[in-house]
């Protein structure tokens, strides 16, 4: 088996779980998956205990250096790998490093720890959807100083945690297409981003 990546040599540490689970898409999301397939990840195998040791080094932003950073958003790449499960090893120790960070929340937003990538809501859904910080004023139709268009940015890392840029978010998250030029709101070849279009819902 070819090995993935540089060798690098760092403290004992117990292998993650290399094993990573797909399951079929569901409309229901509550629903049993009707497929699933488990493989083992060589990239896992080869980079948590390097990603893990060097992230887990932060004590303070002072000691946020390139290869630091690049560690920790590896580190939660694994864990988005294996879509966030909590019992996974890559989720579980990203958790672990995260807790021991001294400042409870970063730029407002409560368990986003400084110096680490933020990965996921912890609050109740309540929570989130009555949040009023966000003071963009929105309308379903054009209006001067109202905005219709919803207007994300992309922040792109590489597997390994380089950081590659930043993009206006359009069409890189669609899997669905549809026979062109039956596009919805355009946006990419036989792919719609009425989804940016707020007040809009789209399945």
């Amino acid at each position: 088996m070819q090995k993935v990546g540089n060798s690098r040599c760092v403290d004992a540490l117990k292998n993650a779980n290399d094993d990573v689970k797909f399951e079929a898409l569901q409309e229901n999301p509550e629903s049993t998956p009707t497929a699933t397939a488990t493989v083992t990840s060589d990239f896992i195998k080869n980079n948590f205990d390097y990603a893990y040791y060097k992230c887990a080094k932060i004590a303070d932003t002072a000691d946020l250096t390139k290869d630091i950073q690049e560690a920790c958003h590896s580190l939660a790449n694994m864990c988005v790998m294996n879509m966030y499960d909590d019992d996974h090893d890559t989720c579980d120790n990203f958790e672990k490093i995260k807790d021991l960070r001294q400042i409870d929340y970063y730029d407002d937003i409560s368990n986003w720890k400084e110096a680490l990538p933020w990965l996921m809501y912890r609050d109740a859904a309540k929570t989130v959807r009555e949040d009023r910080s966000i003071k963009m004023q929105v309308s379903f139709v054009d209006m001067i100083g109202f905005s219709s268009k919803l207007d994300f940015r992309l922040a792109k890392y590489t597997l390994d945690g380089v950081f590659v840029g930043i993009e206006p978010l359009s069409t890189q998250f669609s899997y669905c297409k549809m026979a062109s030029p039956s596009t919805a709101m355009g946006g990419g070849d036989s792919t719609s981003t009425k989804f940016l279009n707020f007040g809009t819902s789209e399945r």
